[in-house]
C-alpha cells in the first residue's frame, strides 16, 4: 500500500507545524523581561513558619538583612503584586553533600524548584505571568541536613516581580 504524494507532503507539513508550535512554546518559557523590577519584597519582612529560621545581618544583602533557614520550612507573605513576566529570587546556600532545594509557589502553585549551590547571593528566576492583585507567595526549603561538620542551609534575600 502506497501513500499518495500529496498526502505525504501534507503529513510532513503537519509535523513541521507541530514542531514549530512546540518550539515557540518552549522559547516562550524562557522569555526575557525588560529587567526592571516592578516590585521587590525583602525576605526578612515575610512570615516564617515551620523552620529554624532567623533574620540575619548581611552587608551584601539588598537591605543589609536576609533570612537564613537551618531546617525545613517555609517563609511567605500575602502581598498586592503588580503585573509582571518573571519572578526572581535572590538566594544563597551553605551546601552540604549537595545543594539546598528551594521551591517557590505563587497562590499555592509551584512555579520554581531549584537547587541552590551558590555561596554568594545569586538570582534564581522563572518566567511566570503575574496578574496584578493580591497573591500568596511562599518559599520553601525541603532538604536541610547536617552531616559531620557541615550543615546545609538556605538564605533568602529578596523576591522581585520583573516587568
Amino acid at each position: 500500500m502506497s501513500i499518495h504524494p500529496s498526502r505525504t507532503v501534507a503529513l510532513r507539513l503537519s509535523v513541521a507545524l507541530i514542531a514549530a508550535v512546540g518550539l515557540v512554546l518552549a522559547l516562550r518559557s524562557f522569555a526575557v523581561s525588560d529587567g526592571t523590577a516592578a516590585a521587590v519584597f525583602e525576605a526578612e519582612r515575610m512570615n516564617i513558619s515551620g523552620s529554624t529560621a532567623s533574620v540575619i545581618t548581611d552587608g551584601s544583602a539588598t537591605s543589609g538583612q536576609a533570612v537564613t533557614m537551618q531546617s525545613n520550612g517555609t517563609i511567605g507573605t500575602l502581598a498586592s503584586l503588580p503585573a509582571g513576566k518573571r519572578l526572581s529570587i535572590r538566594a544563597k546556600a551553605t551546601p552540604c553533600q549537595g545543594d539546598a532545594r528551594m521551591t517557590v509557589s505563587l497562590d499555592g502553585t509551584q512555579v520554581l524548584s531549584v537547587g541552590v549551590g551558590a555561596k554568594d547571593w545569586s538570582n534564581y528566576s522563572v518566567a511566570h505571568d503575574v496578574a496584578p492583585g493580591d497573591h500568596a507567595l511562599s518559599i520553601s526549603f525541603s532538604n536541610a541536613t547536617t552531616k559531620g561538620s557541615c550543615s546545609r542551609t538556605l538564605s533568602i534575600d529578596s523576591v522581585s516581580v520583573m516587568k
